[in-house]
């Protein structure tokens, strides 16, 4: 069945940013995941803002396969501290699968 405009994902989003479609697929996938992850635990509507900054931003050519990807989540006061270190989890376990973090890694 195809998707129509008000099915598509809240998500969509990511891809009429101008900064999301100049990174790299690595992050762009990451990030996908996590905001998929996010509204799937808490709901975009109590997101405030997610910021992407550090090396993956920057006009260098500093970017390479050991770079890490640094994502400031701000979410809104009203969700509760302990879903949010219910989800922590499920985040490191996507920095895993993207290779942001290996196995053996420390907070």
């Amino acid at each position: 069945m195809a998707r129509t405009e008000s099915s598509k994902p809240r998500y969509e989003f990511l891809g009429e940013n101008q900064l999301y479609n100049k990174l790299g697929e690595k992050p762009r996938n990451y990030i996908k995941e996590v905001v998929k992850l996010l509204d799937k635990k808490i709901g975009l509507k109590n997101i405030e803002t997610i910021c992407l900054f550090g090396s993956q931003v920057s006009n260098s050519n500093e970017c390479c396969s050991i770079s890490d990807c640094d994502l400031l989540i701000v979410v809104k006061n009203s969700v509760p501290g302990e879903i949010l270190k219910k989800i922590e989890p499920y985040l490191l376990t996507l920095e895993i699968k993207h290779n942001y973090r290996t196995n053996h890694s420390s907070l």
